[in-house]
């Protein structure tokens, strides 16, 4: 399924011992990873140009798809954001590999990290910005709850956090509370 990222009816935030400065809050990175979406990836990209506030940087990773995912990805660079930097895999080394890959080579203070097959709202990132813009200096990680859509763009009616599914949102402690649900 795909999914539609950074309701901004839900953005959650959750505890660290961490401050960061307001120039920072525009730092951000975004990594979008690619095996096999040929048929979504440009609308993940286009997603992420469309934001209110520009990203950055752009890492796009692509894992040795056998579509024609590395294509359009590179006719979309060329066209769309030169400066966007294409990490190709010759071989297929799975997501946390190419992930690593991709996280050595952030440069900004925030990360964000969606699938190819995913896709943004225009203002996630300055709602999830100032999020921790508007915190005591103690906000560590937000996010949001996503909406499923099916192959064609239609919302199926699921939600990330339906009970069904994860159960209600975490906020506060989060490193406590992944423990209890691992």
């Amino acid at each position: 399924s795909r999914t539609q990222l950074g309701d901004p009816g839900s953005i959650r935030a959750c505890s660290a011992s961490t401050r960061r400065s307001k120039e920072a809050m525009t730092d951000v990175s975004v990594i979008i990873c690619c095996y096999n979406h040929a048929t979504y990836v440009e609308q993940a990209l286009e997603s992420v140009l469309s934001q209110s506030i520009r990203p950055s940087q752009l890492i796009i990773t692509d894992d040795a798809s056998t579509d024609t995912s590395a294509a359009i990805i590179e006719s979309w660079i060329d066209r769309r954001w030169p400066s966007a930097e294409f990490l190709r895999n010759d071989v297929n080394v799975g997501l946390p590999a190419t992930l690593n890959l991709a996280l050595a080579r952030v440069r900004g203070d925030f990360v964000v990290i969606m699938a190819a097959d995913d896709w943004m709202t225009p203002e996630r990132l300055e709602t999830q910005i100032g999020t921790f813009a508007a915190s005591s200096g103690r906000v560590g990680m937000v996010y949001s709850d996503m909406i499923e859509v099916d192959e064609h763009g239609v919302p199926t009616g699921q939600r990330w956090f339906d009970p069904d599914r994860m159960g209600p949102p975490a906020s506060g402690d989060l490193f406590e509370k992944m423990i209890e649900r691992a």
